[in-house]
């Protein structure tokens, strides 16, 4: 037999041969590569990888006063999640700068389109805000409650029979509360900020007023309000993400829970809303 019969008979074996000679090589060359650069292949094709950790984080509140969360003293922030951020940033080494956001629908709008990396200013964790945001852990629980002013005969059964206008504040849950209890939408009024609900409480252009509870027991240290009921609803709050920041989310809650287990979480607490908080 001649060499051209013989590779006429065996050219399959031969050309698995060379494959195989060619996967080995590239297998050494690629591994070479690799090594070299410092580059995983998880790496090369962007595979479970967490965003690196920025100089810079810019975190959106809320423009008007949402205490004992968020005020302002001569345009300075302060409040319990304002300190509760700070104290996470110095902890796991990050700058953090605030952006006012005039409206809640504002903020949602600068988180989902990245001019901010994360939302607070004592937001509640729904199911319908967790379809397109991720939360942190939830670092304090709360109910709705309804007040009225201090003068006020008003009941619970006024509350719920009418006709009296309730005040809620733009865009949150105690609006949701108020309408799946089935009263008159005509009755509920949205007004942009929960100070401004308690002003028009007291001045006797809303009759009842419906939020939560931290947030009427700090009020009610500076405007006569007295509470007539509560709805309870399991709330609780969190720090709000893009749906894409599962490594910020994990940095965050890291540190957020290492807060909630030290002495310094009751210091600011008790800073803001001096009642023992759940």
């Amino acid at each position: 037999m001649n060499i051209f019969a013989f590779l006429k008979e065996r050219w399959h074996l031969i050309a698995v041969f060379i494959l195989g000679i060619g996967i080995v090589v590239a297998c050494i060359v690629f591994g070479v590569y690799f090594q070299n650069s410092n580059m995983s292949i998880s790496g090369m094709f962007n595979i479970n990888q967490d965003e690196p950790k920025k100089t810079m984080y810019l975190v959106g509140i809320s423009q008007v006063e949402v205490p004992p969360f968020l005020t302002y003293d001569q345009d300075v922030e302060i409040g319990l999640d304002v300190d509760l951020i700070q104290w996470i940033s110095n902890d796991v080494e990050i700058n953090i700068t605030f952006v006012r956001m005039a409206t809640f629908e504002t903020g949602l709008d600068a988180l989902r389109y990245e001019e901010i990396d994360m939302l607070l200013s004592g937001i509640s964790i729904t199911p319908k805000r967790m379809e397109e945001f991720l939360f942190s852990d939830p670092y304090m629980s709360t109910e709705q409650q309804i007040a009225v002013a201090g003068e006020s005969t008003l009941t619970l059964n006024d509350f719920y029979a009418g006709p009296g206008l309730i005040g809620v504040k733009r865009g949150t849950t105690s609006y949701e509360t108020v309408r799946n209890l089935f009263i008159d939408p005509l009755r509920v009024h949205e007004i942009n900020g929960v100070v401004q609900v308690a002003k028009e409480l007291v001045n006797g252009k809303i009759d009842f007023m419906v939020t939560e509870q931290p947030i009427i027991a700090t009020l009610a240290q500076e405007y006569p309000l007295k509470v007539i009921g509560s709805i309870s609803t399991g709330e609780e709050y969190g720090i709000m993400f893009r749906k894409d920041n599962v490594s910020l989310q994990k940095m965050i809650n890291a540190s957020l829970k290492k807060l909630l287990n030290s002495p310094e979480w009751n210091t600011i607490k008790y800073k803001y809303y001096p009642e023992q908080l759940q």
